[in-house]
């Protein structure tokens, strides 16, 4: 039935990711789970992204995702730098992010990725040498990854309170934190109570939300969200009913959340979120339009 679902709801147009994951079915219409358009290309994201920028540059540019094989787009990116028919390749693979929830930040598959990654960029610069053209090269994570310890099951706690998911309240269980939206004023007061013995895991004030660009004022994401500790899970969630090895989504502040970035060329000071990952790249995309006009 799952499957039959995600092919109905491709055929009605959605481009972008989509999976009903574990959500239970008849809970599906109050979420807006689908990606409606391809993130990695331009017009997939509202307000505009690199790949908008890109695409008004000038510049020749390819973009790979999570739907090709690392090493398919690897060779590809290659053949790129080799011929010199693109100006700008750039490469979003999901697989270190496979393997470390499977293995945990230890695990073989780990660092035979990584590996993988290493040989990469190293043949990039080998084969833009030969070439005689220089490589402007960026290598960076989008979040950090913390090895899972221990499980927490909210299930139980919320069945015990006297009001029920969907009618009196809505509640979605991701990996890392629960989000909920009200619909009886005493629901509220009844799962925070039946939360608190529960000291894995902290209710989010807005001061936090707003320090992280999370804070929305019409609550779409959820009015108040209870977020787990580092190194702990929700088993079961509507992510999964199996416990993984390493998860992320957790405090942005925690020193294992920190994401990765290293570049042959200067990086600006201050480059603490995607955001201004994107500001820099597309400086960097400007200034290489210009020397290629030049």
């Amino acid at each position: 039935m799952k499957r039959l679902l995600t092919r109905l709801v491709a055929s009605r147009g959605v481009q972008g990711y989509f999976d009903l994951y574990e959500v239970p079915r008849e809970r599906l219409e109050s979420f807006d789970l689908p990606e409606r358009a391809d993130i990695f290309a331009p017009g997939g994201l509202p307000g505009g992204s690199l790949w908008d920028s890109l695409e008004s540059s000038g510049l020749r540019w390819q973009g790979w995702n999570w739907r090709t094989p690392q090493a398919e787009a690897f060779a590809q990116a290659l053949q790129s730098i080799e011929s010199g028919d693109r100006d700008v390749c750039f490469i979003y693979t999901a697989e270190l992010d496979a393997w470390l929830h499977r293995e945990g930040t230890q695990g073989p598959g780990v660092a035979a990725c990584l590996d993988a990654v290493e040989q990469f960029v190293r043949d990039a610069f080998t084969t833009s040498a030969r070439a005689g053209r220089p490589l402007w090269c960026h290598v960076l994570s989008d979040h950090g990854m913390v090895d899972v310890r221990t499980h927490v099951d909210l299930t139980g706690r919320l069945r015990s309170v006297p009001f029920r998911a969907g009618r009196d309240y809505e509640v979605f269980l991701d990996s890392t934190f629960a989000r909920f939206w009200w619909r009886h004023p005493g629901a509220r007061v009844a799962v925070h109570e039946a939360f608190a013995t529960e000291s894995r895991g902290r209710w989010l004030d807005r001061a936090m939300l707003e320090r992280h660009g999370a804070w929305f004022a019409d609550h779409r994401f959820g009015e108040d969200l209870w977020l787990l500790e580092p190194g702990a899970i929700l088993v079961p969630s509507f992510m999964g009913t199996q416990p993984v090895a390493a998860m992320h989504g957790y405090d942005p502040e925690h020193p294992e959340m920190t994401a990765f970035y290293a570049s042959n060329r200067d990086l600006p000071a201050g480059l603490r979120g995607l955001r201004d990952v994107r500001g820099f790249l597309e400086r960097e995309c400007a200034a290489l339009a210009a020397e290629a006009a030049a």
